[in-house]
């Protein structure tokens, strides 16, 4: 009997806090070169904050944010932030991933560089050589000074319920 009161009123109040609007908190799953972090704050209003901080540095950028599917789109205001236009996250699970270069802008790049005079670097590099080495590498980034390089993503670190 108890067990059921206490089931029940489980149930009640997870549904009651499933339409609320949640703020989470979400930051960088590896710090850049050991130590350069970014953390995103996602608004119940539909502000997005994104703070890159780090050795003697902290900037903020702010935008607003929209889910469409299972993307996360954030536009940032002005020109005179870290970040500005428009950033696309997939989001999976409790991480969001950065969406990867599409071919028409992998196309794009090699032709920008190639019309700038880098043919000779684009048939060096490994990672330019074709568009399956660039997805690959890309969101990827160094870890220490020692050149470990691990995949990139943003991790929910946090989340509140809005009031």
């Amino acid at each position: 009997m108890i067990v059921k009161k206490i089931f029940i009123i489980t149930i009640i109040f997870c549904i009651s806090c499933a339409n609320k609007p949640v703020k989470r908190i979400y930051s960088s799953k590896h710090a850049f070169y050991g130590m350069f972090v970014n953390s995103l704050t996602l608004q119940c209003t539909g502000i997005a904050e994104m703070n890159f901080q780090g050795d003697l540095m902290n900037d903020k950028s702010i935008g607003k944010w929209y889910v469409n599917g299972d993307t996360l789109l954030i536009k940032y205001d002005s020109i005179k932030q870290r970040y500005n236009g428009d950033v696309r996250y997939k989001i999976v699970g409790n991480k969001l991933k950065n969406l990867p270069v599409s071919r028409a802008q992998y196309k794009k790049l090699i032709d920008s560089l190639k019309i700038l005079g880098y043919g000779d670097t684009i048939k060096k590099l490994k990672v330019l050589k074709s568009y399956r080495n660039f997805s690959k590498a890309s969101g990827q980034v160094m870890t220490d000074h020692r050149g470990t390089i691990k995949r990139q993503y943003l991790k929910l670190t946090k989340t509140t319920i809005c009031k």
